[in-house]
């Protein structure tokens, strides 16, 4: 069976990167039909970061390089989706034009997702713009 790839787009802080490729690791491990790549937007404000960076082989900087390769190469995985950090949802847009699914990764306190449910509650149900 063919591979599924999966696009992580995490935000450059050494928090959001740990995290998430922590949690790309436990998705490969689970099932080895998936492929995850890391496109990641460096700025050099934090060493920690860029030597983080540094450390892991298979980042890839180009998506466009990743889905060309994709389309044009039989044996290649198939693009299944993006999977973005909450700092990068203009990607989302990116997604769309590919024709796959985005998702937002975010690692919070139970307090904080508490508060995004509340917001949601508040929109939907009592019709308020909490913005």
């Amino acid at each position: 069976m063919k591979k599924a790839e999966l696009v992580f787009i995490p935000t450059p802080g050494i928090s959001h990167l740990v995290s998430t490729v922590e949690v790309a690791k436990l998705l490969v491990d689970r099932d080895e039909r998936l492929s995850i790549t890391f496109l990641i937007m460096k700025i050099n404000f934090d060493p920690k970061v860029d030597r983080f960076i540094d450390s892991k082989p298979n980042v890839k900087e180009e998506v466009s390089r990743l889905v060309s390769r994709s389309v044009s190469s039989p044996g290649s995985p198939t693009l299944a989706g993006f999977v973005l950090d909450m700092f990068c949802t203009s990607m989302i847009d990116v997604a769309n034009e590919f024709g796959v699914p985005s998702y937002i990764f975010l690692t919070s306190g139970a307090a904080f997702l508490g508060l995004q449910f509340y917001v949601q509650v508040l929109h939907d149900e009592q019709k308020v713009d909490p913005y």
